[in-house]
């Protein structure tokens, strides 16, 4: 998913990342303040640049494959996301 790609949607409210996505760029979703859901189905995912999910919704949540739980919490630590937005396994 390139840079910016997705910013600014005001009223995108849930995202599905496919399968076979490697990289989240830089300020992908910033701004989308609507994006509660967000569902990541790689298990190849290797890269979050900077400021990915700045200023998503603060009741957001993060899904990750339970296979991949401890990269991926690592992996999207600190990528622009509230505290308040949680990651959970599928």
């Amino acid at each position: 998913i390139g840079p910016r790609a997705l910013k600014g949607q005001k009223q995108l409210k849930r995202v599905s990342i496919g399968s076979n996505i490697v990289k989240i760029g830089k300020r992908a979703f910033e701004g989308d303040t609507k994006l509660t859901s967000i569902i990541i189905k790689t298990k190849q995912l290797k890269t979050v640049e900077s400021q990915a999910f700045k200023d998503i919704s603060s009741k957001a949540v993060i899904r990750i494959p339970k296979a991949r739980k401890k990269a991926y919490t690592k992996l999207l630590k600190n990528r622009g996301q509230k505290k308040s937005v949680k990651i959970k396994t599928k």
